[in-house]
């Protein structure tokens, strides 16, 4: 029996681990503010002066704060005033060095920059430098959508990042047989992408959240998880608890989803048809937003292009079109042919690709300014040699596709029916390895091909 002496709130408490899965909270004082704090934790039960408490992380992180770093030491990772050594030889930029050192230093963080800013390469110098610090042991499970696991391996092979034997590259549909196939958890995860957790109630997001608690329960203090997303600012705020809730169980008080919702916006109910009633948001409590950020500072890390004062500046560039006479002839037929809203835009969006689709599913080609355009853009980034195309339908894809190879650029298309390569690429092996003063063109669907792309 593991038994530890902690001083919360002014008062001794006496923690037992008879190895059982339960801690067992003996309050030798009467201490109200403990007995509320530990009411947030679901699966206590109090047998006066005893809380009879399931061993959790959230359980674990908040006894550590309250004991101010004395029940396990965990909390002192983020109390750490001068940010630890960064000793390494890749090339980073400033914001890079800086989120490098707030993942070793924190171990489980949400590195939430924007696209664009570096988060892969800080995020795998941080695997190497703590994997030569703790030794031997434990593997790295990198999870993302497929077209960011292609961006990994390009990073991967540019900046010559080793993975180890036993080291995993999967999407989330992957996570569930990773999980049952797997002996041990892994030392090290990195949800990239990490928006993909965001829906507290998701199949992926319960079986993130069991991995992380099975992973301190097997490596402690030494393991990693660090979450990588595109989205400083998400739409909604609620989007966060989820993601925290995977990372460092505990950071937020409220231990559900439903408590979170409560405290950040007001709510009444509706009725329904059936006499039952359902919750309806009425709108936003400023106070707990304009909160929210200072919650959240210490585990999640922002990062701005703006501020990124060693990247370049993002030049936007509008290109307008004029459509020809037989364009518009067709464009006013559709808008007077009775035809549903949506089925009239989704009709004038293919007219303005140059095709419609038939009711037999055929594509009837047509002509499109568009099909100019890119053939212009293609001839001006030829130097460059890199151009990313996003195409809304099948159709556009394929025709896009056919003029990127007209002009001798090497293609590789993601969209719903996959990756393919085209014209002098032969894979993605070409794809990730470029033949120098080889021009690449990515096109892709926007659903399907839209997270986690980099091109070197």
């Amino acid at each position: 029996m593991n038994t530890k002496y902690l001083t919360i709130f002014g008062k001794r408490v006496q923690v037992e681990d008879r190895g059982d899965g339960k801690l067992r909270l003996w309050l030798q004082e009467y201490n109200p503010q403990l007995q509320g704090e530990l009411s947030y934790i679901p699966g206590n039960k109090y047998e006066k002066p005893t809380w009879v408490c399931k061993w959790s992380p959230r359980l674990s992180f908040i006894l550590d704060i309250l004991s101010q770093g004395k029940f396990t030491g965990v909390s002192s990772n983020y109390s750490i005033k001068n940010d630890p050594e960064c000793a390494t030889e890749r090339p980073l930029w400033d914001h890079q060095k800086r989120a490098l050192a707030f993942k070793l230093k924190t171990r489980r963080c949400i590195d939430a920059g924007e696209m664009g800013v570096g988060k892969t390469l800080s995020t795998m110098v941080a695997v190497e430098i703590l994997r030569n610090n703790w030794g031997s042991g434990g593997n790295l499970w990198w999870i993302a959508p497929n077209s960011a696991l292609i961006s990994f391996r390009t990073q991967a092979r540019k900046f010559k990042f080793q993975l180890s034997q036993g080291d995993k590259l999967f999407n989330y549909h992957s996570l569930e047989q990773q999980m049952i196939s797997a002996k041990e958890p892994p030392r090290f995860v990195v949800f990239d992408e990490s928006s993909n957790l965001k829906n507290a109630s998701a199949r992926r997001t319960q079986l993130a959240m069991a991995l992380t608690e099975e992973m301190e329960k097997r490596w402690g203090n030494e393991c990693a998880v660090y979450l990588l997303s595109g989205t400083p600012a998400p739409q909604n705020p609620f989007d966060w608890w989820a993601q925290c809730e995977v990372c460092r169980p505990g950071w937020l008080k409220e231990s559900t989803i439903y408590k979170f919702q409560r405290r950040l916006a007001n709510w009444s109910t509706a009725d329904k048809l059936d006499g039952s009633t359902y919750p309806v948001m009425d709108g936003w409590k400023t106070a707990e937003l304009e909160l929210l950020p200072r919650r959240l500072d210490g585990l999640v890390l922002v990062t701005w292009k703006k501020d990124c004062l060693d990247l370049p500046e993002k030049v936007y560039e509008e290109i307008q079109l004029e459509p020809n006479s037989s364009v518009l002839r067709v464009a006013r037929a559709l808008s007077r042919s009775g035809l549903p809203a949506a089925q009239i835009q989704s009709r004038l969006r293919q007219l303005s690709d140059g095709f419609q689709y038939t009711d037999s599913g055929e594509t009837k080609e047509g002509s499109s300014p568009k099909d100019q355009a890119i053939k212009d853009l293609l001839e001006e980034y030829s130097e460059i040699g890199r151009i990313v195309i996003y195409a809304a339908f099948t159709a556009s894809v394929d025709r896009v596709v056919e003029l990127c190879h007209k002009e001798d650029w090497g293609i590789w298309r993601l969209d719903g029916r996959g990756s393919s390569s085209f014209g002098c690429l032969g894979s993605e092996e070409e794809f990730q390895n470029p033949k120098p003063g080889q021009r690449i063109a990515f096109v892709g669907n926007p659903e399907a091909g839209s997270m986690g792309l980099t091109l070197a």
